[in-house]
């Protein structure tokens, strides 16, 4: 058995992946209990706040062309698809710099972290293609390097900074060292290997982007769409609430909702591999799937109930004085957690039977319930129950979505 996991190269550079996935979001999560010790809501807010404008650069500035270093035979054509991104990263993050400015500009001096978007945009973009690059040349050790190392710095600086009193910069300049530091892991491996990088052959770069525009044209909105509902209470409850709720609400959603999530991708590609062999031997995967999500259902239910019930004390416990409303934020988002986890464990079903249209409707429509929710929630201008709306909004809105995977599995 060993000697076949030691000769499995897709195996063994999926477990260098996951294991440097799994242990990054650890290290974040373990860090938790030791900065809420040592920086407040607000700075947490605002780091939220910050990591979210950043993501959605990052999704903007490759316009999704990294997607092409793997699928090109030819790697001197690969080589010029990472200096299309790295040139595309450059452009958007100068014009992501123009407008955080004048927001600056517009919003005070409580927002001059705006100022740092564009950089950290660049950083994390230029690390996210290379780590395709390494990926493509079969170094993946190179790629869980540079995920662990950064989330160690990152967190190891949050608490060193901490210590030392920078409780408004400490976060953010912490996340900045992290991202240079996992890049520099990254970026030097090989030289023989990155001959053909950043010669900028216009002539060259041109054909390659037109010959894979369906990235930009496509990828990029559906990814775009991804992140902005993954991300949008933290970009819109700024517009009424003060940053420490901001920081409460992202510390509730950081060590339960996305811990779980990553959980939930690495199930999703299990059973991505399962019921889709099932589809194409002919295999009706319906009944055996609906007793293995009952089987969670009947360990998660009672599981979550317990959590609610001890949440306001371990909240305390863990997290120390002042930050009580992250336990009663808990409570409250429980069950969006569970049927956020059972749906995205679930969302490879659309594809098994081609039915990506009608899913990217649904994430649409899901999307414009959520803006709808976060709008009334800003007009009540009372985050418990703002809050409340979002988590029984997106729960019924997974159910339905789970209710739908089922139906297509019953049907097809």
């Amino acid at each position: 058995m060993f000697n076949r996991i030691r000769h499995s190269e897709i195996l063994l550079n999926g477990i260098k992946l996951i294991s440097a996935s799994s242990l990054s979001q650890l290290v974040a999560v373990l860090a938790y209990p030791f900065i809420t010790r040592l920086y407040d809501p607000s700075s947490l807010g605002q780091l939220s706040l910050f990591l979210a404008l950043v993501g959605l650069g990052c999704i903007l500035a490759s316009a999704q062309y990294e997607n092409a270093i793997m699928i090109e035979t030819d790697s001197r054509n690969a080589a010029t698809v990472v200096d299309i991104c790295f040139l595309l990263a450059i452009i958007t993050s100068f014009l992501i710099f123009v407008i955080s400015y004048s927001f600056f500009l517009f919003l005070g001096d409580d927002y001059c972290f705006l100022l740092l978007v564009a950089p950290l945009t660049l950083l994390s973009s230029t690390g996210w293609v290379y780590s395709f690059w390494c990926n493509r040349n079969n170094h993946f050790g190179h790629s869980a390097a540079y995920t662990a190392i950064q989330s160690l710095v990152s967190s190891g600086m949050k608490i060193t900074l901490g210590l030392f009193h920078l409780q408004k910069w400490g976060l953010i300049l912490a996340t900045f060292v992290g991202q240079i530091v996992g890049l520099f892991s990254i970026i030097f491996y090989r030289p023989k290997k990155n001959a053909h990088l950043f010669q900028f052959s216009f002539n060259r770069m041109q054909i390659l982007a037109h010959k894979h525009i369906n990235f930009p044209k496509y990828t990029l909105l559906h990814r775009l769409l991804n992140t902005v509902v993954n991300n949008l209470p933290i970009l819109v409850l700024p517009l009424a609430f003060d940053m420490a709720d901001i920081g409460f609400f992202a510390l509730a959603i950081n060590v339960s909702l996305k811990p779980v999530l990553s959980f939930a991708r690495l199930a999703n590609q299990v059973l991505f591999h399962r019921i889709g062999r099932n589809h194409r031997n002919g295999i009706k995967s319906y009944r055996q799937l609906l007793l293995f999500f009952l089987k969670i259902l009947r360990i998660a239910i009672p599981l979550l109930l317990i959590i609610y019930i001890i949440l306001p004390h371990t909240t305390i416990f863990i997290f120390g004085d002042g930050w009580q409303k992250t336990g009663q934020l808990l409570q409250i988002i429980l069950p969006w957690i569970l049927a956020s986890f059972l749906a995205q464990t679930l969302n490879f079903i659309p594809f098994v039977f081609s039915k990506q249209r009608e899913a990217f409707i649904f994430e649409i429509i899901g999307t414009l319930l959520q803006c709808c929710i976060l709008i009334f929630g800003l007009h009540l201008e009372n985050l418990t129950l703002a809050i409340t709306l979002l988590s029984c909004t997106n729960t019924i809105f997974y159910i339905s979505q789970i209710w739908w995977y089922f139906y297509l599995l019953k049907n097809n």
